[in-house]
Order: C-alpha cells, then structure tokens, then sequence
C-alpha cells in the first residue's frame, strides 16, 4: 500500500518567509525592544540589539518589521537579499555585518 505524498509547500512558504526577515530590523512588542533577526532557531527568531550586546529570543508572533528610512539601510538591505536569492551565504553575512556596523554608529 503508498502512502499519498506529503504536501510540504505549506510548510516551504512558511520557511521562506521566516528567512526573509533574517538580516532585518525588527521590533520585539512584548519586550520593547528594537534589534536585529541573526536567525531562527526552532519556532523563535534570535534578536540582537544595533548596538551590539547579548542575544535574546522572540517568538515569531512578537515581531513587526521596522522601516530604517536611511538610503544606506536600505541599499545595505537590497544587496543582502540579492546575495541571499543567489547563494551567496558568505557574500549575504557580509552585508548583515555592515548593516550592524553602519546602524550601530549611525542610529544608536
């Protein structure tokens, strides 16, 4: 007897669009803090504050995208997700860290 095949694409949808934050400014409305999504591990994002300092967990239904209205912020944003679309993982990180720096010393 076979077993009907598993439909994942619900589950492909929900993985791209927990991707898509990773590398963004986010505030966390449960702790009122704004910081920075460096991944997701199991169901919560892990934050870091701009100003660099220790990690902190946020569920997913706790985070709202923030808009940073800086040219720099936004290019630095486009470049990231252009190297994620292609792969380009280390190229991706790259443009992760310049935004800290950048959002760090510019916005703090």
């Amino acid at each position: 007897m076979t077993q009907p095949a598993a439909d994942n694409s619900g589950n492909a949808a929900t993985r791209r669009r927990s991707e898509a934050l990773i590398g963004k400014v986010v505030h966390d409305r449960a702790k009122d803090r704004t910081g920075m999504v460096m991944d997701k591990v199991g169901p919560n994002y892990q934050l870091r504050p701009l100003a660099g300092g220790r990690e902190w967990e946020a569920a997913p239904n706790r985070v709202e995208p923030t808009a940073m209205k800086c040219a720099i912020c936004a290019q630095l944003g486009v470049e990231y997700n252009k190297a994620a679309a292609e792969g380009r993982w280390v190229a991706a990180r790259a443009f992760v860290v310049a935004l800290t720096r950048h959002a760090r010393v510019m916005h703090a």
